[in-house]
């Protein structure tokens, strides 16, 4: 099976309509190149309605619209939105304080419900985590979103999988790995420790402050469940640098923002898994758009009426 990667396409229609069409016409492309998408997580930039229904109409013209072809995660975007204008920089800890987390995480799958039909396994916690068997790969995904809490994650970017989730993903495992060659974990959060290229005093600083806010708590106990279960694949983003790493003899791919980058410049991984081996190749392409036309798209469940510039 081949599998198209992609993650943190930080959709804002609100603030930019172009990206808007060149994410319409990326998905278009890379699933012309794999059997199957997954999206691992920040689909919306700052949690607006209007961009899950957006993307839900995006895959539903695609014909991406169906379990068997697409899978996705939530990301700590798609909750708790994040710092677009410079008046949010003080209004964000208040904001995710008034969250309903699980309303929000609700609130993501509703749109998305029909990526979930073929599931073999749905969580008892808004779905999470959720398993497919699609040929002879077992695809879990996890809610690797940390609640909001202004000690322990006061940008509401760090991770946490419950203890609970854990528990019903070693009972997947027990279920169904006799039924599949290659297991294959979704989250949003990253395994690997963050490294970046050398900058200013500033940057540095806020590199630091970034390490201690984007953490995936209890890592080490997670790597180790998923090595004891022969775990042969981790795909995340999150962390906005593409990278391909190796924990615990597992695989581990970031797609890194699939993005954010203002020339129209995408990146996504491209992975063959076959009888319990996989092979990475990270892929870039440039998405243009020189004479962007209005496509008006009708969401009936809110009677919402968006415009998408697609070239």
């Amino acid at each position: 099976m081949r599998i198209a990667h992609i993650s943190d396409l930080h959709l804002s229609h609100a603030f930019n309509k172009k990206l808007t069409g060149r994410v319409y016409k990326f998905l278009k492309y890379v699933s012309q190149r794999a059997d199957h998408l997954v999206i691992t997580g920040d689909i919306s930039d700052n949690a607006e309605e209007e961009d899950f229904i957006l993307f839900r109409e995006m895959l539903s013209r695609l014909g991406l619209l169906d379990g068997n072809k697409t899978s996705v995660v939530i990301g700590n975007h798609d909750i708790f939105g994040g710092v677009i204008k410079a008046e949010d920089i003080l209004n964000f800890p208040q904001r995710c304080r008034e969250t309903d987390y699980q309303q929000k995480v609700g609130l993501f799958h509703s749109y998305l419900g029909e990526l979930q039909s073929n599931c073999v396994h749905q969580g008892t916690s808004n779905g999470y985590p959720y398993a497919k068997l699609i040929e002879d790969s077992l695809i879990i995904g996890v809610n690797s979103i940390a609640e909001y809490s202004s000690l322990r994650n006061p940008f509401a970017s760090n991770g946490e999988i419950s203890d609970d989730q854990l528990t019903e993903i070693q009972t997947i495992f027990k279920e169904y790995s006799k039924y599949c060659k290659t297991k294959v974990i979704l989250v949003h959060h990253h395994f690997n420790k963050m490294r970046y290229m050398t900058g200013s005093f500033t940057e540095r600083i806020w590199m630091n402050i970034e390490k201690q806010t984007m953490k995936l708590r209890k890592k080490k106990k997670i790597l180790e469940i998923f090595k004891q279960n022969g775990v042969n694949l981790i795909l995340h983003g999150h962390f906005h640098q593409m990278h391909t790493y190796t924990r615990k003899s597992i695989e581990i791919a970031n797609a890194g923002a699939s993005i954010r980058n203002a020339e129209g410049h995408f990146q996504y991984n491209l992975i063959a898994a076959e009888n319990g081996s996989v092979s990475i190749s990270q892929k870039t392409k440039l998405i243009e758009i020189k004479k962007p036309q209005l496509l008006k798209i009708i969401a009936s469940a809110k009677n919402l009426t968006g415009k998408i510039a697609i070239a």
